[in-house]
């Protein structure tokens, strides 16, 4: 829903309202669990997409940050995932300046299987 949509609508001018993805349930190794609905309208006359080859990489026009948790955990690992992800992007200042900060989002899921952590960094 933030990198595999977005890369549809970009390089295949597909609306998002083509597809919509729902994240039903969270798993968590070991136990796992996790579903997740996929809804895709099909292509008008049967058209195939074309492969999708992505050799270059663009320029980093903004970062964000997205540390989940499930369970019965407490927040703090997922405090320090981000803390530690913003201080390593900081060390290379053209990807993470003082004027040019990550858009950082903590979650707790509470629709999930197991406990668990996780972080997203999107560019």
């Amino acid at each position: 829903e933030r990198v595999f949509l977005p890369t549809l609508e970009r390089h295949f001018r597909l609306e998002s309202s083509a597809i919509q993805p729902t994240v039903t349930r969270r798993g968590y190794f070991p136990q796992g669990g996790g579903h997740v609905e996929v809804a895709i309208q099909p292509l008008i006359n049967n058209i195939c997409l074309p492969p999708l080859n992505l050799v270059e990489r663009g320029d980093v026009t903004h970062i964000s940050i997205r540390s989940y948790y499930a369970g019965n955990i407490s927040s703090s690992m997922a405090r320090q995932m981000t803390d530690a992800a913003i201080s390593e992007l900081q060390k290379n200042q053209n990807l993470c300046s003082p004027k040019q900060q990550p858009t950082v989002e903590i979650v707790h899921e509470t629709n999930a299987v197991g406990s668990g952590y996780g972080i997203l960094l999107v560019a």
